[in-house]
């Protein structure tokens, strides 16, 4: 058989030759971590205690080694954030093999479980494949790029002797100005602004790997947002004397904040420019006194500062951002026990409903999540007080009681609530009443209608 300009061998002819020898060892990934680290580790050393490293910089040139030393970290910094999203697939797999590990479980049945199963299943992990490889590359080539000009530009004087509209503003019109040194100061609000666009993107490309929201469009994302950052400084550098700021007090500081936020700052000075030539357009604020109060985390039973942190890093900010999660997308990610990730999320719900007051109020009533809440409602002698405490008229509780059984978050929880009660348990609590948990729906759930 013939194909193109090579004879192909036949199908019998492959059978007779048995398979391709293999080789005699395979380098796993564990052993290129170690080779690499134990290479640069000799360099290191290497460079630290060899005499003959002092005579090739003399020989080459300072600005020479300068300029390797700034390629190389260049590099490092744009290999970082590279590195760090090829990490998905493997947390993906984690998660997954987490959750199998409830398949024989009554909590597979939940609604809940499946949802959180399908979304984790869905996720497609980043990969230099078809769909990420340019918007990657994009990336990598701005931030390669900006690391090295912000490394490298000051070595040659050329770059800032000649007048240039976008570093001297305008100054650049003013012929019998020197805009060397003025700049030079602009060059280092860009290259500072770089600085902290890079540890935001960092930042918030692990709170998405955290949340498995990396899609190719991300990329794209970060790479305007460097872009963006270092010329939102440059433009505050050149509004500086409008906006009455001397330049040597606040251009490192105020640019590296920049680069967090550069929408802000061109906010701020969207409404420096409309309030000078006063032009209207933007609406006001909401009144202090109509504003929601916040929901920290910190209402939470012993929801510590670093779970809190911890939390934070999965895009839960507020009780209001738990009280609506699924707990099976949150437990392969947290060192919680699922029954106690409920019970904070079932926390988080009442906290949310009722604020800060009447929830200090309730729990001296021994009510400390939603479930009991509506638990308490659901009993004509002990809704009274629960009532009384919550601010609201006892001929309300068949209402509010409708509201939160018409509520996906709450119905949700309580069906994974009743799944984790053993079935021996669960005869005991039925026993007491219909106060107590809904039969019917538990044996819907674990199929144990027979217990």
């Amino acid at each position: 058989m013939r194909v193109g300009w090579r004879w192909m061998p036949s199908d019998a002819a492959l059978a007779e030759a048995g398979p391709a020898p293999r080789l005699a060892w395979r380098l796993t990934p564990q052993a290129s971590f170690a080779a690499f680290v134990a290479l640069v580790m000799a360099l290191a050393l290497g460079s630290a205690i060899q005499p003959g490293w002092g005579t090739i910089i003399a020989l080459i040139g300072i600005p020479t080694v300068t300029v390797f030393v700034s390629v190389a970290i260049a590099l490092m910094l744009t290999l970082v954030p590279v590195c760090l999203c090829l990490v998905q697939g493997v947390a993906r797999d984690r998660q997954l093999e987490k959750l199998d590990a409830l398949a024989d479980d009554p909590l597979a049945h939940t609604a809940l479980y499946r949802s959180a199963r399908l979304r984790i299943a869905a996720v497609k992990p980043v990969t230099i494949g078809y769909d990420y490889v340019l918007p990657m590359l994009t990336f990598s080539l701005i931030v390669l790029f900006s690391s090295i000009s912000s490394w490298c530009a000051f070595l040659e004087p050329f770059y800032f002797d000649r007048a240039s509209a976008i570093l001297g503003g305008f100054n650049a019109l003013n012929k019998d100005a020197v805009p060397e040194e003025y700049q030079r100061g602009t060059f280092v609000a860009g290259a500072t602004a770089f600085l902290g666009a890079y540890i935001y993107v960092l930042y918030r490309l692990l709170e998405r790997l955290n949340l498995d929201d990396i899609s190719p469009i991300t990329f794209y994302r970060y790479a305007g947002h460097l872009i963006v950052a270092m010329i939102v400084a440059g433009v505050a550098r050149h509004s500086a004397e409008a906006m009455g700021l001397q330049a040597s007090n606040w251009i490192i500081p105020v640019s590296f904040i920049i680069g967090f936020s550069p929408d802000l700052f061109i906010t701020a000075l969207t409404k420096q420019v409309m309030a000078r030539w006063k032009i209207s357009g933007m609406r006001d604020d909401p009144a202090a006194a109509t504003r929601p109060t916040t929901l920290p985390l910190l209402m939470i039973d012993e929801l510590q500062q670093p779970h809190i942190d911890r939390l934070g890093e999965l895009g839960m900010l507020s009780a209001q951002d738990l009280a609506r999660r699924n707990p099976f997308l949150l437990w392969p990610r947290v060192p919680f026990e699922l029954a106690l990730l409920v019970d904070r999320i079932a926390q988080a719900q009442l906290y949310v409903l009722v604020r800060d007051a009447p929830l200090q109020a309730l729990r001296l009533l021994l009510v400390p999540d939603i479930f009991a809440l509506h638990q308490r409602l659901s009993d004509s002698v002990a809704r009274d007080p629960i009532c009384a405490a919550i601010g609201i008229a006892p001929e309300a509780a068949e209402v509010l009681m409708l509201q939160l059984e018409s509520s996906p978050t709450f119905t949700q929880l309580r069906e994974v609530r009743d799944a984790l009660i053993p079935p021996p348990a669960y005869s005991a609590a039925t026993s007491l009443g219909p106060a107590s948990f809904n039969q019917g729906h538990l044996a819907s759930v674990t199929g144990l209608s027979g217990a």
